[in-house]
């Protein structure tokens, strides 16, 4: 009798035999996965193999993917390891059979580093361009939507003030600064903010009422301003302006009757500058349109907006950007470029003695480094400022010193330079914040995850397998039913617990029986136990049902 502790004669010779045999007999025995891993290059882990098995197993535009990969392994990997933008095509012509969210769904298989960069390609193709690259926000436009009735309410986040804004705003209508009237809300202003808005709305003046999210008790008082302003006579050019972060005390009825403008911090290079560069660009300042002619203000300008970018865009690398989260405002920005126009207003057209240590001085040391609180990032705001703002951007074309990513334009206008920077890629490079390149893929790895994250927390995934999910989720929920049900305790019954428990005794001047105070609270304790064990069972056998 043959033993039973191996395969037989004719399965061992075959299992031993040629490679195409041993093929088959993985397919015999399991899968073809052993022949996969044989087959994938070096590059294509594990888990970007399962993923695209699984694309392939969906056919279609897909049919034949995991063949390609295998078959042109050279120019799958070249795909993954070059620099992902918007121009990077997929190879063996997947290009054009795969449609925008395929690509997508491609690329997150592949490259999932780059998921947030193949989402905006994706929205562009789809939506347009105008839907990833939010425009400049113009509140003249929202005044000409508002009314006196309407206010305009500002949603902040952290290192926005729209205060200078608003005051342009009235420069620009001719209404005048002085008669922009604003109120920081907190303890004991809200009868002054009353005051104004009550005064306000007879002359035409302008209120701003500051950090409503800091004053909830003041709310009330706010709705029922905001109600007299819409039942009785207001001065046609009044106008109301909130700014607030998000909060829960802000009046609901009041919030759907604003004009609400989103205050957010620009993400990226590109944005940052395009923001700096359209608020001059509307300035009526009669020093900044002189100097706008020179050469040198522009180049240092342009420097000075760069490292600002920069130094912002630094904070979301977490503690390998700063090692503290530090609150730089446009404020920074602004006081430094009025420093670096009266620096420069000193210094005649084409001729040199341009004090660069004080420029970098009264900005690395004081309107940025004022912030800062570690030595570290002190050192590391004055080598990036100088690597921006130095005699090197006056004589070369590209920024930064040490690693020339940004062109200057040969231009004399902040027209020039807001088209050049509009030709700037979207996505940053990590050499522009002197990182390292795995500093730049730890970070689109976790804005990947946030996006799917957000993405599943906003939808209802109504996917065309929604009834097997639900299957699937139902019969769970009744096998955990069933085996809560089986683990619920029996009611608690008073007659199994110790005679001495609710054991009555004699009242000495009564001479009735009655419960000691402990037996009573024992009796109200079991009382309310049984009653919420009894829910729980009425309620796990209604689910089951």
């Amino acid at each position: 009798m043959r033993s039973s502790g191996g395969p037989p004669p004719c399965f061992d010779s075959t299992f031993r035999s040629s490679p195409h045999r041993r093929a088959k007999s993985r397919f015999l025995l399991g899968s073809l996965r052993p022949s996969l891993q044989d087959r994938r290059a070096s590059w294509l882990t594990e888990q970007k193999l399962q993923q695209l098995v699984f694309l392939d197993s969906l056919g279609g535009s897909f049919a034949g993917l995991l063949h390609a990969v295998l078959a042109t392994p050279e120019a799958w990997q070249r795909f993954v390891d070059s620099d992902f933008d918007f121009s990077s095509s997929l190879p063996d012509g997947f290009e054009e059979t795969l449609t925008p969210f395929q690509a997508l769904l491609l690329t997150k298989a592949l490259r999932p580093e780059e998921l947030v960069l193949a989402a905006r390609k994706f929205v562009a193709s789809q939506l347009g361009a105008e839907f990833i690259e939010p425009p400049p926000r113009s509140l003249s436009e929202v005044y000409r939507d508002s009314s006196a009735c309407t206010p305009i309410l500002f949603l902040l986040s952290s290192g926005v003030d729209p205060t200078e804004e608003i005051n342009r705003l009235a420069d620009e209508l001719g209404a005048g600064r002085e008669d922009v009237h604003f109120v920081s809300l907190g303890q004991g202003q809200g009868a002054r903010a009353a005051a104004l808005v009550a005064a306000a709305r007879e002359t035409g003046e302008w209120v701003c009422l500051q950090n409503c999210h800091l004053a909830p008790s003041f709310m009330p008082t706010l709705q029922r301003l905001h109600e007299e302003l819409c039942a009785g006579s207001v001065h046609q050019n009044f106008r109301l302006f909130l700014t607030s972060m998000p909060c829960q005390t802000f009046p609901l009825s009041l919030l759907e009757s604003t004009i609400k403008i989103t205050s957010e911090p620009p993400a990226g290079i590109k944005a940052n500058l395009l923001r700096i560069y359209a608020e001059r660009e509307d300035s009526e300042d009669p020093e900044l349109r002189q100097l706008e002619q020179r050469r040198d203000f522009q180049r240092l300008f342009f420097g000075l907006a760069l490292f600002h970018a920069v130094a912002l865009e630094r904070r979301k690398f977490g503690a390998i950007g700063w090692n503290n989260f530090y609150d730089w405002t446009p404020w920074d920005c602004i006081i430094s470029q009025v420093q670096l126009m009266v620096s420069i207003a000193e210094v005649p057209r084409n001729q040199t003695g341009f004090s660069f240590d004080a420029l970098t001085f009264s900005t690395a040391a004081l309107n940025y480094g004022g912030r800062v609180t570690d030595a570290m990032d002190l050192r590391a705001v004055d080598a990036l400022f100088r690597s921006f703002v130095s005699t090197h951007t006056l004589e070369q074309d590209f920024l930064p010193s040490q690693t020339p990513l940004y062109r200057l334009p040969d231009a004399t206008s902040f027209e020039a330079y807001r088209q050049a920077i509009g030709r700037l890629p979207l996505q940053d490079p990590p050499e522009a914040f002197g990182l390292h390149r795995n500093a730049s893929l730890m970070l689109k790895e976790r804005e990947a995850r946030e996006l799917l994250s957000w993405i599943l927390s906003s939808s209802q995934l109504r996917s065309s397998d929604s009834s097997r999910t639900r299957q699937i989720s139902d019969s769970s929920a009744v096998k955990l039913v069933g085996d809560l049900l089986s683990r619920l305790p029996p009611l608690l019954d008073r007659h199994q617990a110790h005679a001495s428990t609710f054991e009555a005794s004699r009242n000495s001047a009564t001479k009735a029986p009655e419960l000691s105070p402990l037996s009573v609270f024992f009796s109200h304790e079991v009382a309310n136990f049984n009653a919420l064990l009894h829910l729980v069972r009425v309620s796990l056998l209604e689910v089951q049902q």
